[in-house]
């Protein structure tokens, strides 16, 4: 009987962790962290039942019997009525004999991220919606232990029929693990929650492998006298065998990450963790990363401030310091959740503005309002009946709810409640602008801007109001949105009709209709795409702004056709084919809105 142990080494590109709402201490405050999962020592951990999931998926969606490697029910006629079915329960050959979770060392301690939900009606932070959630940092390495048995040899088997028993046993164990080995080179664990804003995105590192024959002396003796990792002392490194040039391009990222000292490794360090969240094997939504440049001043905060005292000591009052939004290495950073929330209501504003379905999922607390002072004002604003209704229901392009409605473009697209969408945004630092023969940007300079409230009666600076923000001036942020389908059955390509749309909201973005964070209409949070991001470096290829003015002008030609159109009463997917998707030579588009040009 041959039995095969597995040392897996998982590491973390992105924030992420199992949480454990269970273990939040009781009768804490409203804005307690959500803590991760941890062990009986107190050590973050993650489950293995976690992975376990994410590798069963990932082999279901190659292709492989899942079956055959990772146990389940079949059904077999019943020998006692064979014109009946029975479920018979299938062992796992598989088994996670559990993990090891190690912070790196440059970030011995778990972060945490704060997020608070918008109201979908006021466009403003909704009220008692600040959340914090406890995150394992990038770099993180998981330790996992697999065990894979051969199939057992029935205790009645004849004396003659056991030795072939053994052998046929022992070629099934020998495949089954060929083909671990095979959907392990191409599997991205994904640990905890936020897929779609990029959180616990990880990769297999390493895959140490000991064959322990138990017809063996000494391999018996190894297997009985020994236990738990001792039993992994002496395993094969087959690191390279199984992930083959991925694990050779990781291992020089890493040198070039680590080489250089003081300011240098830094951002080499930080350039290497910022592409190892997007990743050559990584699928870009739009074929490329898109740059851009903040033109005035941007904030994203954390929904926390810092008490400031004058410098001059002499007893004024501290002022109210709000501070930025940063990642584990300290740099400021627009969140994933920030890029998914902003691009998403853009969409589902021009979609709407086209007469499309789009529905607008409401949060919780805002849904209780919409149902009970506002639901009859609403329906008559709209022309449509009630929420309560005879059918519960109504039209999702006029009545927000709770959930998503599952069926429209930008459910697909970006998830809701119930279903994980295919679009994942992923953090992006704000980077010091590029200039030729820098080499690898730093991080983006953190300045302050002081703000006082306004006294309406004496139009003075009202006592005690003096606040500060912490802001980025001057910077550069990379956009990257992946296309991830939840399942094989939503791999089909994304719809084209959504892909104009996106590029129109993109659009707005880069012209600066569209603000990115807190206090966009008094001059905060406008971009601009890079002009020097691509034709500069490479002249084949457009920079960020050449590209969505191009993509712009095409989305709004194809969609004017579409409407003007006399066979065609609304728009829909058929009226968007995929070939025309790759028009060529557009001109400039010259209207700074993509609804007014549409």
């Amino acid at each position: 009987m041959i039995i095969s142990l597995y040392q897996l080494t998982l590491t973390l590109d992105t924030p992420g962790a199992v949480s454990a709402p269970e273990s939040r201490a009781a009768g804490g405050g409203g804005d307690d962290a959500l803590p991760v999962a941890r062990d009986h020592e107190g050590r973050p951990a993650v489950p293995a039942t976690s992975l376990a999931g994410s590798l069963r998926a990932h082999a279901a969606a190659g292709g492989v019997d899942v079956l055959f490697l990772f146990g389940g029910t079949r059904k077999e006629p019943d020998p006692e009525d064979p014109r009946r079915e029975r479920t018979v329960p299938v062992a796992s050959p598989v088994r996670f004999l559990g993990t090891r979770t190690e912070l790196p060392r440059s970030a011995p301690t778990t972060l945490h991220r704060t997020r608070n939900a918008i109201d979908r009606r006021r466009a403003a932070p909704a009220p008692n919606a600040l959340f914090t959630r406890e995150l394992l940092p990038p770099g993180t390495e998981i330790t996992v232990w697999l065990r894979l048995d051969a199939d057992p040899v029935a205790p009645g088997t004849p004396a003659k029929e056991r030795t072939e028993a053994h052998e046929r046993a022992d070629r099934a164990a020998k495949k089954r693990a060929e083909t671990l080995e095979r959907i392990l080179a191409t599997w991205r664990p994904v640990v905890g929650g936020s897929r779609g804003t990029g959180h616990g995105r990880g990769r297999l590192t390493a895959v140490r492998r000991r064959t322990l024959d138990l017809t063996d002396p000494a391999d018996r003796r190894r297997w009985l006298l020994k236990g738990g990792p001792s039993l992994f002392d002496d395993a094969d490194d087959i690191t390279q065998a199984v992930l083959g040039d991925r694990a050779a391009e990781r291992e020089a990222a890493e040198r070039e990450a680590a080489e250089g000292t003081g300011g240098e490794a830094t951002e080499r360090a930080g350039k290497g963790t910022h592409a190892a969240q997007a990743g050559a094997e990584d699928p870009l939504l739009l074929g490329r990363v898109l740059a851009f440049d903040v033109v005035d001043a941007l904030h994203i905060g954390t929904g926390r401030t810092a008490e400031e005292t004058e410098a001059a000591g002499d007893g004024r009052r501290g002022t109210k310091r709000f501070l930025l939004h940063r990642d584990h290495a300290g740099r400021p950073v627009v969140p994933g959740s920030t890029w998914k929330g902003l691009l998403r209501t853009r969409c589902e504003f021009i979609l709407r503005s086209l007469g499309e379905d789009a529905c607008a999922p409401l949060s919780p607390w805002t849904a209780r309002a919409a149902d009970t002072a506002d639901a009859t004002d609403t329906a008559g604003a709209t022309g449509t009946t009630s929420a309560a209704g005879a059918d519960g229901a109504t039209g999702a392009a006029e009545t927000p709810n709770a959930a998503g409605c599952d069926t429209c473009r930008v459910c697909h697209a970006f998830g809701h409640t119930g279903r994980r969408g295919r679009l994942v945004f992923l953090d992006s630092p704000l980077l010091a602008p590029d200039t030729p023969g820098s080499g690898a940007p730093g991080p983006a300079q953190v300045t302050s801007r002081n703000h006082v409230a306004l006294d309406r009666v004496t139009s003075g600076a009202a006592d005690g109001a003096l606040y500060t923000h912490e802001v980025v001036e001057e910077a550069r942020v990379e956009l990257r949105i992946l296309d991830e389908p939840p399942s094989p059955a939503d791999a089909s390509p994304p719809d084209p009709l959504f892909l104009d749309v996106l590029h129109l909201a993109l659009y707005d973005l880069h012209t600066g209709a569209l603000g990115v964070g807190h206090a966009t209409t008094r001059g905060y949070g406008t971009l601009r795409g890079a002009e020097n991001d691509g034709g500069a470096t490479s002249p084949s290829r457009a920079s960020t702004a050449q590209y969505l003015e191009s993509a712009a002008h095409e989305a709004r030609a194809r969609i004017g056709q579409a409407l003007s159109s006399p066979s065609s009463s609304s728009l829909s997917s058929s009226s968007l084919s995929s070939s025309s998707l790759s028009s060529s030579s557009p001109s400039s588009p010259s209207s700074p809105s993509s609804e007014a040009a549409v």
